[in-house]
Formats: C-alpha cells, structure tokens, sequence
C-alpha cells in the first residue's frame, strides 16, 4: 500500500486494526508509519507515544525503518524510543 502512496486508505486500516486489538503494540508502530508518510509528524507522534505505552520493545522496527526519517529529530521521538530496548 505504501509503494501506491495511498496512505490514507493505510490510515483507515491500521485505525482499525488497533480498534481490533487494542493491547498489541504493532498495529500502532504501523499506523504511525502511515501518518508519518501522508506527512502527519503530530499524529505520528502520539501514535508512537500509544505504541511504547501498549508495551512495543522492539527498538529496531523503529530505528530501521526509513518511513521514520522525517521524524527522528524531533525531540518528543527522541524521548520516546529512548528507554526501548537496543536489538539488533
């Protein structure tokens, strides 16, 4: 869906994936990555916020994802990703 540039449609989708399971940090990680790309930084944040407090550990499906670039110096991202785990 990405490579389409339909993030949008994206949205819809993960807003409803996370509706479904609320409790799992990696419907928000993906919805984040779609708010971020449709060029959304404020809601790409609390969805980040969202993911860390639904329990998301997994530092590098942040970290490793270019779909984060625009974001990564803002200072609130910063201090979200900074107490997550390092994994390889």
């Amino acid at each position: 869906m990405q490579s389409q540039k339909r993030y949008d449609e994206a949205i819809k989708k993960y807003l409803l994936a996370t509706e479904i399971a609320p409790d799992r940090p990696g419907g928000f990680v993906s919805l984040e990555a779609a708010y971020v790309l449709n060029g959304e930084k404020k809601p790409s944040l609390q969805t980040l916020k969202l993911a860390v407090e639904k329990g998301l550990t997994d530092l590098a499906s942040i970290t490793n994802n270019e779909a984060f670039d625009s974001i990564r110096s803002e200072p609130q991202f910063q201090q979200l990703i900074q107490n997550l785990p390092k994994t390889k």
